[in-house]
């Protein structure tokens, strides 16, 4: 990071809690140590901790209390580049210098390389534009290969017509969905809000998008219709004319679901009305109807119950 620093060994050196930091021997000498990130449980709880000392050492122990969210659980790739994004904070607070480089991948392939800020450069104006205008770009080249794998956004009309997106495609929809959240990070709430909202909302709905396909195509169209209800309650309408085509493709799908969702309720009654009366055979014949209208978990595991029952296991 533009000078050389003493490195511990992270299995010597790692911390048991996110305060616990190694002390300096030379307090007298200004220096810097960045030892690692990770995760550690401490009573069952999922800690992230990142360690800075000596100059680094208030910023970080400031700092670090933003990584700790109870409501949410942490991957440790997760901790990993939030990690980053803090590291990045702490040192533009005490005036060391530092670059920034992004990448894109899909999957193993067609890394491209993303460079944000150089060395001799600071989080200037400059730089966040650069960082915006980049982050627009990757949206749009996603938001493009999901409209292709989905025929131009084509609304649904029948559960047997959603596919999964590629796994290439998909790939490219997490990684940006990563890079907005890191973004977001690094240029301020405030700025990606004012600057690419409308970005954003397409990020958020290209990853419902995804997530959906994949719980159809996983015969779990209930957790896709919750998810697709979550997310246009919170996105009613589309903010620009070119989201229209993906917040039509969304909202087919949502409609579809839930028709569906209401025509299997029925179906499902019934088999509850003959398991009571001890009609087994009739039961299972109505939660396989139901799961046939609208697959989901909870009418699979009722046929399955219903099966091991009538077979005495």
């Amino acid at each position: 990071m533009g000078k050389e620093y003493p490195v511990y060994e992270p299995s010597r050196d790692k911390p048991r809690g996110p305060h616990e930091l190694p002390h300096s021997r030379a307090a007298d000498k200004p220096r810097i140590f960045v030892i690692a990130a990770g995760v550690d449980r401490t009573d069952g709880e999922r800690v992230p901790w990142i360690v800075f000392k000596d100059e680094a050492q208030a910023v970080a122990l400031q700092n670090a209390s933003q990584l700790r969210n109870k409501d949410r659980v942490l991957r440790v790739i997760d901790v990993m580049k939030e990690a980053v994004v803090l590291l990045s904070a702490s040192l533009e607070e005490i005036g060391d210098v530092y670059a920034i480089y992004g990448f894109s991948s899909h999957g193993r392939r067609n890394v491209e390389v993303y460079p944000v800020k150089a060395f001799a450069e600071s989080l200037s104006p400059e730089v966040k534009s650069r960082m915006i205008t980049d982050f627009k770009e990757q949206t749009q080249a996603v938001l493009s290969r999901v409209g292709d794998a989905t025929g131009n956004f084509r609304e649904i009309d029948r559960l047997d017509s959603v596919r999964q997106l590629p796994p290439p495609v998909s790939e490219s929809v997490a990684s940006l969905v990563d890079r907005a959240r890191d973004f977001r990070a690094k240029v301020g709430y405030e700025t990606a809000l004012s600057e690419c909202r409308s970005e954003t909302e397409t990020v958020d709905a290209l990853s419902a998008v995804d997530q959906g396909t994949r719980n159809i195509a996983g015969n779990d169209a209930s957790a896709a219709n919750s998810g697709l209800t979550d997310f246009l309650k919170d996105n009613p309408e589309p903010m620009v004319d070119t989201q229209r085509p993906l917040w039509r493709y969304l909202t087919s799908m949502r409609l579809l679901c839930s028709r569906l969702e209401k025509e299997a309720e029925i179906h499902l009654e019934r088999a509850g009305a003959f398991a009571s009366a001890g009609r087994t055979g009739d039961a299972i014949r109505e939660y396989q109807e139901a799961y046939r209208i609208f697959p989901n978990p909870a009418a699979a595991e009722k046929i399955r119950q219903l099966q091991r029952n009538s077979l005495g296991l």
